[in-house]
């Protein structure tokens, strides 16, 4: 996890080494985001299956290094500590990053996006108190440090699954009301022009 966190980090930070000289702090801050989604985008394409692993290592690596530096405790509170920690400040994060890159990539505008964060917020928020609570008990109470990757990650593939439904029964959705309500509108106006 190491090794990989630190090519990542490297590669994130070095994406556009060879075109610095000369460039300002503010141009380096202002094209490397850019120039790193590029770099992404073109490692989903060559190799997806290793960029998916690597940015989810990175992430779960991130996200364990912050909880063990801000609740480094070994006391009986720490694990219920970790758990709420978790599931509001960090899962009301990664939900909003999730829709909002599902809006992105589906190429919808800033103002659908926010509508959707805003009517998926609270649902998906609750729906994972329902799930993440109980498995983070188990993750930080009963599996040992070694398997704890392993176990979450499994976790993990049933809450992207629900993730992944919600979203598509919201799109769905989305998709069946356009030409209800263009045939309304149409229908709307039809007398009048007439």
């Amino acid at each position: 996890m190491l090794a990989a966190g630190t090519f990542a980090l490297t590669k994130l930070i070095t994406v556009d080494q060879d075109y610095w000289h000369g460039w300002t702090l503010y141009e380096i801050l202002w094209y490397a985001p850019q120039h790193n989604w590029s770099a992404y985008e073109e490692a989903l394409k060559t190799n997806p299956v290793l960029a998916k692993m690597v940015i989810s290592g990175v992430v779960y690596s991130v996200g364990d290094w912050i909880a063990q530096e801000l609740i480094p405790f070994q006391d009986w509170w720490v694990v219920p500590v970790k758990v709420a920690f978790d599931q509001t400040v960090w899962a009301a994060i990664w939900n909003s990053i999730y829709f909002t890159v599902l809006g992105f990539l589906r190429f919808e505008s800033l103002i659908s996006i926010f509508s959707e964060l805003k009517a998926t917020f609270l649902p998906m928020l609750t729906a994972g108190w329902k799930l993440w609570p109980f498995a983070h008990l188990v993750t930080y109470g009963v599996i040992p440090v070694e398997q704890r990757l392993l176990w979450v990650d499994c976790v993990e593939l049933i809450w992207v699954t629900i993730l992944s439904t919600y979203s598509n029964e919201k799109s769905e959705a989305r998709i069946s009301e356009a030409p209800a309500e263009a045939n309304s509108s149409s229908s709307d106006t039809g007398p009048l022009e007439k």
